[in-house]
Order: structure tokens, then C-alpha cells, then sequence
């Protein structure tokens, strides 16, 4: 796992989370317009005719789901945010909080510090440096 990917995690928890929840709201409206089934002469099958109870189980298991999820986006988030704040350098720690915490994308954190977009990649190149000589060994091998 590169520097970049390991930052990144945040960013990608964070999506998934969002994900998972939009389907919830597709399967809750699903559910909510499941119309009753028509008793029709009973032909043994593997069909399912309790569709509600099969949405409402899907429903439950992607809740849950998304509550692991939740659980190690916090406890991710507050690792790396950790690492990060531990940089010396200040410009080092503002870019990569804003880019893998605040998730704001290059030009936006060249406006927001007031630096030229060179300047601004050479922290970042710097930064990235600094975060892996500090903390490479713990995710470089995976």
C-alpha cells in the first residue's frame, strides 16, 4: 500500500458509507411498494413469496453493514488524523489534511493557503515524504 493509498482510506470508508446508505433507500422504497401477492393454484417452488420479509432482511443485514463500517471509518479517521497532526512542518500538515481529511482537491488547497500551485506540490511531495519516513512501516508492507 502506497502513502498516498493508505491517506486515502478516509475518503474511501467515507464513500462507502454513502453508498450503502443510498442502497438502503432504494430497498426501503422497494419495500414500501411490494403489492400483495395473487393466491394463484400453489406450485411447488423455490420462489419466495414473502418479498416484504426478504427486503426488510436485506434491508437489516446492509444496516449493519454499514454500522461496521461507521465503526472503522471512526476508528481510522482518528489514527491517521493523529499521524497527521503529528507532522512539524505546518504547510505539510495543512495539505494533507485538507486533501485526505477535509477531501478538497488541489486547487482549492492552493487558493485556500494562499501559495502558488508549484509551491503547493512541493509540500505535498514533501509531506508525503515526511508522512512515510514517519509512519511507512506500518502500511508500506500490506
Amino acid at each position: 500500500m502506497t502513502t498516498k493509498q493508505y491517506l486515502s482510506q478516509i475518503e474511501r470508508l467515507n464513500k462507502t458509507i454513502e453508498n450503502k446508505i443510498m442502497e438502503t433507500g432504494q430497498i426501503r422504497w422497494m419495500a414500501y411498494n411490494i403489492s400483495a401477492p395473487i393466491e394463484k393454484d400453489r406450485v411447488q417452488t423455490s420462489h419466495s413469496y414473502d418479498k416484504l420479509g426478504d427486503r426488510i432482511a436485506k434491508l437489516v443485514d446492509i444496516e449493519s453493514e454499514i454500522s461496521d463500517l461507521i465503526d472503522n471509518l471512526i476508528e481510522k479517521r482518528k489514527h491517521i488524523i493523529g499521524q497527521i497532526d503529528k507532522l512539524e512542518k505546518k504547510e505539510h500538515y495543512l495539505i494533507l489534511t485538507y486533501k485526505y481529511v477535509q477531501f478538497l482537491d488541489f486547487k482549492d488547497i492552493f487558493l485556500k493557503m494562499g501559495i502558488s500551485e508549484r509551491t503547493m506540490y512541493s509540500f505535498y511531495g514533501q509531506a508525503l515524504k515526511e508522512f512515510e519516513r514517519l509512519y511507512g512501516s506500518e502500511y508500506l508492507k500490506l
